[in-house]
């Protein structure tokens, strides 16, 4: 947490909206490792709003945090979904951009199977294994 508390304060000397970003949601994504539902949310969102230049596929990446975060807080399925669905709808923006940029690895594929950790997180287990099945089925896991 020490590392990425100075990272953001780098970004923020420097300027670096996108980097702050980027460093918000993994430090989202740590706290849900922490299983800390509140921390896992807000700082998804403080990254949303951290820039508006975010690459478009950090952009998706938050609102996969964010549906995770909602999911973990009790929040309705349909909020869940709809934040999963905001996320798929930017992943063709995700194939055009340069290999390497931050967020370019953020695939379908990487979003079906955190889907599932979102299901399992809103009380839904058995849609979270008929997604983890199909992964498993198609052979892209």
């Amino acid at each position: 947490m020490y590392w990425y508390d100075r990272a953001v304060e780098w970004a923020q000397e420097a300027d670096d909206g996108p980097m702050q970003g980027y460093v918000l949601l993994r430090k989202s994504q740590l706290a849900y490792d922490r299983q800390d539902a509140l921390k896992v949310l807000t700082l998804a969102e403080a990254a949303q709003h951290s820039s508006t230049r975010l690459q478009i596929g950090v952009r998706a990446e938050v609102l996969q945090q964010q549906a995770l975060g909602l999911a973990m807080m009790g929040e309705p399925v349909r909020k869940v979904e709809m934040k999963l669905d905001e996320a798929r709808g930017l992943l063709p923006g995700v194939s055009e951009e340069e290999p390497g940029t931050l967020g370019s690895s953020f695939t379908e594929h990487v979003l079906s199977l955190r889907s599932s950790a979102c299901f399992t997180e809103a009380g839904n287990p058995a849609r979270a294994t008929e997604i983890l099945g199909s992964i498993i089925a198609g052979g892209s896991l």
